[in-house]
């Protein structure tokens, strides 16, 4: 019949020809084979019709080629999970770093926002960042496929030893460690910031005298309360070597209450003076307002850094841990409200 021919030459078209004789002797007989069931089954010949029906239900040539042929991908199922899993990792990495430069350009450039209309900023920004998103999921999937292409030739999933797999690993013992460091990093910390920097002159040789405002003294008494506390939980994790929830919430707190610290030092303008030979009185005070001024300006940045490493660390800990939402958020944004008060980015 015709309309097979025709199907079969199409099916042709997307066969290799070292194999398409056999693959299509195959199907046309498999075809024909199906038409004389059905002309058995109804009593007599198909019609034209009839046979298309058959031909629509195998489906388009190009489809029921491709079932004869051996799969073919770019990334297959042994290397896409983790594939995946760095691709959008690289890509939410590249977005959150490219947006705080760009805000961090917003906010001190002035020009910029001054000479750019905001459809001009937006247009901008969301063009340069396809150029950057495209490179790095290209390169990340370059690599894969590489991996993907040698992977049959290297005998690397083939060829491999029990032996070689990591000894289990306990998450206990790795909090000991950094819990005896972090305890031990506390108290060099405090012996230092407590005999040390407790004089609002913090430092003074050669000559060379820099002093700070009275501010410094809740600056200081703040910071050794903090690291206080930070021991403190070190040396519960210590001798309890598990995180829980109150735990966590408390690490939470205390580097929130630590990071609003360093921004407010960033505001308060806190060098006072700067003495040293051959320096005048108005170049001194000049290199002051200079250096409180520059510390101000930033003081955004401060906060961006702070709130970035904030949901990296502690975020990432309380999400491991499975609080459901409706908990996590609430607590979370009275924290940063805390953090970083609104009058700060003024």
């Amino acid at each position: 019949m015709e309309l097979i021919d025709r199907y079969l030459q199409a099916v042709r078209f997307w066969l290799p020809k070292s194999q398409a004789d056999d693959i299509l002797a195959e199907l046309s007989e498999d075809i024909r084979s199906q038409i004389s069931d059905e002309e058995e089954v109804l009593g007599h010949a198909l019609g034209e019709s009839e046979v298309e029906a058959i031909l629509r239900k195998r489906g388009r040539p190009m489809v029921v080629a491709s079932r004869y042929l051996p799969q073919r991908w770019l990334i297959g199922p042994v290397f896409f999970p983790i594939y995946w899993m760095i691709l959008k990792i690289s890509v939410a990495s590249y977005l959150v770093s490219w947006f705080l430069v760009w805000l961090g350009i917003l906010i001190f450039d002035r020009t910029y926002g001054a000479h750019h209309g905001a459809l001009a900023i937006i247009g901008q920004a969301w063009g340069s960042v396809w150029g950057g998103l495209f490179v790095a999921a290209g390169t990340i999937t370059l690599v894969f496929a590489l991996l993907e292409h040698g992977q049959n030739f290297g005998g690397f999933l083939k060829y491999w030893n029990p032996r070689d797999l990591p000894p289990i690993r306990d998450p206990n013992r790795g909090l000991r460690l950094n819990s005896a460091c972090e305890l031990a990093g506390y108290v060099v910390v405090f012996i230092w910031w407590a005999t040390m920097m407790r004089s609002e002159t913090i430092f003074d040789r050669a000559g060379l005298r820099v002093v700070l405002t009275g501010e410094w003294r809740a600056f200081f008494f703040a910071l050794l309360v903090l690291v206080t506390a930070g021991a403190m939980l070190s040396l519960v994790n210590l001798v309890r070597p598990y995180w829980t929830r109150g735990r966590a919430w408390a690490k939470l707190g205390m580097d929130c209450a630590g990071a609003a610290l360093w921004c407010w030092l960033f505001k308060a303008h806190m060098l006072a003076e700067i003495m040293a030979p051959n320096l005048s009185q108005a170049r001194s005070t000049e290199i002051v307002n200079a250096i409180n001024t520059n510390m101000a300006k930033s003081f955004p940045f401060a906060v961006l850094a702070c709130a970035l490493a904030i949901g990296l660390a502690d975020g990432g800990r309380l999400i491991r841990m499975k609080p459901s939402a409706a908990q996590l958020a609430p607590k979370l944004a009275i924290a940063l409200v805390i953090a970083f008060p609104a009058w700060g980015l003024n």
